[in-house]
Parts: C-alpha cells; sequence; structure tokens
C-alpha cells in the first residue's frame, strides 16, 4: 500500500526539523555530541533543507529563463517542453504554493536561512496570460 504525503504536511514537516536544527539547545546544534540517530536525523534535515531550497531557488531560475530572457522568446523557451509544459508550468504552481506555506510557517529568519532564493512576486509578475493545450504543449496568448 502506497501512502501518499501532501505538500503542506511535508512543508510543516520540513520546517520543524529546520527550526530544530538551527536552535542552539537541540542535539542538532553544531558542534554537539550526536549518537547514531541524532546524526541520521541531522543529515536528513540538512539534506532535506538543502533540496527544498535548490527546488525553489530553481524555480526562481526557470521563471526568469523563460519568461525574462533577451535571447528568446517566451514560447520558445516552452516550446523545447513540448508536451510536457503543462506539467512543468502545474509543478511550477505547487512548489510556489508550498514556498508561500513554508513562508507562513516560518519566522523570516528561518525562511531566509531555507530558502536563499525564493520565486519573488516580480517573477510572477513577468508570466504572461497563456493557454493549456489538450495535448499537454502551452501556447502565449499575444
Amino acid at each position: 500500500m502506497k501512502r501518499i504525503i501532501s505538500a503542506s504536511l511535508l512543508a510543516a514537516f520540513i520546517a520543524i526539523l529546520a527550526c530544530l536544527a538551527a536552535r542552539a539547545d537541540t542535539p542538532f546544534a553544531p558542534g554537539a555530541v550526536l549518537t547514531p540517530v541524532q546524526g541520521t536525523a541531522r543529515l536528513d534535515v540538512m539534506q532535506a533543507s538543502a533540496n527544498l531550497g535548490q527546488l525553489i531557488g530553481q524555480t526562481h531560475q526557470g521563471l526568469q529563463n523563460c519568461w525574462n530572457n533577451p535571447n528568446w522568446t517566451p514560447q520558445q523557451y516552452i516550446n523545447t517542453l513540448g508536451n510536457k509544459a503543462a506539467t512543468v508550468f502545474a509543478a511550477n504552481n505547487a512548489i510556489v504554493a508550498l514556498q508561500t506555506q513554508l513562508k507562513a510557517a516560518l519566522s523570516a529568519a528561518d525562511f531566509a536561512a531555507l530558502v536563499p532564493q525564493p520565486v519573488t512576486a516580480d517573477d510572477l509578475a513577468l508570466i504572461k496570460p497563456f493557454t493549456v493545450n489538450a495535448d499537454g504543449t502551452i501556447t502565449v496568448n499575444p
């Protein structure tokens, strides 16, 4: 039986672990002598935090590459995604929603530490109206 973890549950878990990792009074504090289970948990926290920051940072970069690049048009960029364009756009929307949940759940300092390059309102403002076609491709509206 497969178990599916919702994005919000995952975000909450990572946020809690990230906050624990930053607290000096936890076994995750830098310089602490760790048991094997604490070391494993610390590694999991560090990797999850790094991966999440990279995921959101790459989404920021992808939005810039698509919508704000002088070397090609957004449609040229989107055309390279073929019939997976709608899937990529849906994944980007989910990542932005996850970022929004994290930002609401964490202090500003913890969020900045976890996500050094967030998707910004300026990034989202670059997105032009588009149509998702039945075959999964996307057409930028004129």
